[in-house]
């Protein structure tokens, strides 16, 4: 045989045999699917399980409490500790047919009512909803009554002809981190 003969008859045989080596490899390999167990989502009943929510690295607290009978301070809350936006919302209504003097304020002390935010005079036997609101209370036009300073206390306070009534309903509070 010559030897170019032999040379090809060789690479034929040599290839044959990868060819088939690759052949029994690729069929006989076992496959293995492998299943990782689904991690369950987190499920929250509305709000109640949480105490703030984060969006767009804007940070919101909030707090809802019923009224306190028979307490000048009908509600109160301590913010974060940390400079924020501060709103408050109460939903008033009186067993007693006195009228009443409602005040919205913050203090860095419980029971304080330092800084009014807002007055408002509730009529005998009202129901009303009242809402925070103010304006900038200097030239700058900053409005910083709304603004709190790290863990101040808000408060919602009964005067006037109302302290003897007993309110009921609730108060919401509300306060935004400032960056």
């Amino acid at each position: 045989m010559s030897d170019s003969l032999k040379t090809g008859t060789l690479a034929v045989g040599v290839t044959a045999v990868l060819l088939t080596a690759a052949f029994i490899f690729t069929t006989t390999r076992s496959t293995q699917t492998v299943t990782q167990p689904k991690q369950p989502m987190p499920t929250y009943s509305g709000f109640e399980a949480m105490d703030h929510i984060t969006v767009g690295g804007v940070s919101t607290y909030y707090f809802s409490q019923s009224m306190t009978q028979g307490a000048s301070t009908t509600c109160q809350w301590q913010t974060p500790g940390a400079t924020s936006t501060v709103h408050i919302k109460a939903r008033f209504g009186f067993a007693s047919a006195s009228a009443a003097l409602i005040e919205f304020g913050k203090s860095p002390a419980i029971n304080a009512t330092t800084t009014l935010i807002g007055r408002y005079n509730l009529g005998a036997g009202v129901q009303a909803t009242l809402v925070s609101t103010s304006s900038p209370s200097n030239s700058t036009g900053i409005d910083d009554v709304l603004v709190a300073a790290p863990s101040t206390w808000l408060a919602v306070k009964l005067g006037g002809g109302g302290t003897g009534s007993l309110p009921t309903g609730t108060c919401n509070f509300q306060a935004e981190l400032l960056p």
